[in-house]
């Protein structure tokens, strides 16, 4: 792991990169010579940006998950929001998931160079919940060997915590999810139809307040 430090109001920052498998789960070995592109590589870099505050050195690590899916950590500098709560309690890991921020990027250029569409598909496959959960206990075994960590997942996030307790319960000391905790059962498009009704309440109140934002939002929902 490589790794730069900075200061930044009372707090230090630690900014990690880390090369780690692209393909885990030994998706891309499976394609044949003709579809396996060379542009797939077998490694990959990881970032994650670490907070801690001045008399906390201490302290227990949080690992974040970011919603989503597609957005990088967040970049906090002033200090505030839940970040500051939380700095009374952890060090604060802010990893950019795969594909994101400063990690590997997944974007239209990344695929276009794959090619075939095999590829693609493989190559997609490994940017899922239990890629970054792979990714985020590699993390946590450079920074703190086998001692587990708390984490805190945000919608897409939550769903990563999820996956974390399934696949490397071990890796948790705690689990903290906010409106990202998925259905046991049902498909994720039930799910969200059960909250249809209260956004067609929530919409009916902005109009009344904004009318005349109620046509440009038609428009962009039909343009979609």
């Amino acid at each position: 792991m490589d790794t730069a430090t900075y200061r930044i109001d009372g707090h230090t920052m630690y900014e990690h990169w880390l090369s780690v498998p692209l393909d885990y789960f030994s998706v891309i070995s499976l394609l044949s010579p003709e579809q396996t592109s060379r542009m797939i590589p077998d490694r990959i870099n990881v970032f994650a940006r670490e907070y801690v505050r001045d008399g906390h050195e201490a302290d227990p690590r949080l690992v974040f998950f970011q919603g989503g899916p597609g957005s990088a950590g967040p970049r906090m500098a002033p200090i505030g929001s839940w970040l500051d709560t939380a700095l009374e309690h952890f060090r604060v890991v802010l990893i950019d998931e795969r594909g994101t921020g400063n990690s590997h990027p997944l974007d239209a250029q990344a695929l276009a160079e794959v090619r075939a569409p095999e590829a693609q598909a493989a190559y997609l496959s490994c940017f899922r919940q239990d890629s970054i959960v792979r990714d985020a206990e590699a993390v946590r075994h450079e920074l703190q060997g086998d001692e587990p960590w708390a984490a805190l997942g945000q919608s897409f996030g939550g769903f990563t915590v999820t996956c974390y307790l399934s696949q490397a319960p071990e890796g948790l000391s705690e689990a903290y999810i906010t409106a990202g905790l998925p259905s046991l059962t049902e498909h994720a498009d039930e799910v969200y139809r059960l909250t249809y009704r209260e956004m067609a309440k929530r919409n009916k109140q902005f109009f009344g307040r904004y009318p005349g934002d109620e046509g440009t939002a038609w428009y962009v929902a039909s343009h979609l």
